[in-house]
């Protein structure tokens, strides 16, 4: 029979680890990923498949995040079982278990609507850096000044996609676009430096949603669609600068 249960394979204090799902049955298969949630490395327990009775929550990790937690874990479970024991003629390997937690995020709606498009993965990939579920490649939680940075990104892509009046989806993003997008930019006077973050935001999202299965496409990682920088020469002033500024009388004025 099959059985689901959710690991964490981190022994790094005072970080976020990944919970791995994990789908056996037997000699019959033994699968593994990704289940898209996360929490302190120290606070699950693998064999009760909880969170540890002892565990001090912090303003990170919340007594009702917790709860919130356990409750998806749940949900996820059923919702695997379910799908394997809907599914007819698919071979049920890594690959199909990856695609079944996907669409239970919603990556692929489970009415049967199609895949989530890039502008909808945009907006899970904003909400997953704010609540904690997505975390950096050092297992970290995003900073505020970060996510600032992709929700500028996303006011932006919006934008162009109204003046250019296309809703843009994954396989759309080519060197054509990518030679349109920085165009847009040159026309507002952006910095090269600006117009490169942009694209830098980008690259970091298309490459994420490749790995969860949304797409195949990798125009992004041609040398042409670089990340443009210019050198900036910071101007600043010397310490008895500061000083006879601080000391100008100005009361005359």
């Amino acid at each position: 029979m099959a059985n689901i249960k959710f690991l964490v394979r981190s022994v790094a204090k005072g970080k976020f680890a990944k919970l791995t799902v994990r789908l056996y049955d037997g000699v019959k298969y033994d699968l593994k990923c990704p289940s898209g949630y996360v929490i302190p490395s120290e606070a699950w327990n693998n064999r009760s498949q909880s969170v540890k009775q002892r565990y001090s929550y912090s303003s990170d990790f919340t007594e009702e995040v917790s709860r919130k937690l356990l409750n998806g874990l749940g949900d996820l479970k059923h919702f695997v079982l379910q799908a394997l024991n809907d599914h007819v003629g698919q071979p049920i390997n890594r690959d199909w278990l990856i695609e079944v937690v996907a669409r239970f995020h919603g990556a692929v709606s489970i009415q049967g609507k199609g895949k989530e498009t890039l502008n909808e993965y945009i907006d899970r990939f904003i909400e997953e850096c704010r609540d904690g579920r997505r975390l950096t490649n050092r297992h970290l939680r995003f900073g505020a000044s970060t996510i600032k940075n992709v929700k500028g990104f996303q006011v932006q892509f919006r934008e162009f996609q109204q003046n250019r009046r296309k809703q843009y989806d994954f396989d759309d993003i080519t060197l054509g676009f990518y030679e349109d997008f920085v165009a847009f930019f040159n026309a507002k006077q952006y910095s090269p430096n600006t117009t490169g973050r942009m694209i830098k935001h980008l690259k970091i999202i298309m490459r994420a949603a490749r790995e969860e299965g949304l797409h195949a496409n990798a125009e992004i990682e041609r040398r042409q669609f670089r990340v443009m920088t210019e050198r900036v020469d910071n101007i600043y002033l010397s310490e008895n600068e500061l000083r006879t500024l601080f000391n100008l009388d100005l009361s005359d004025h």
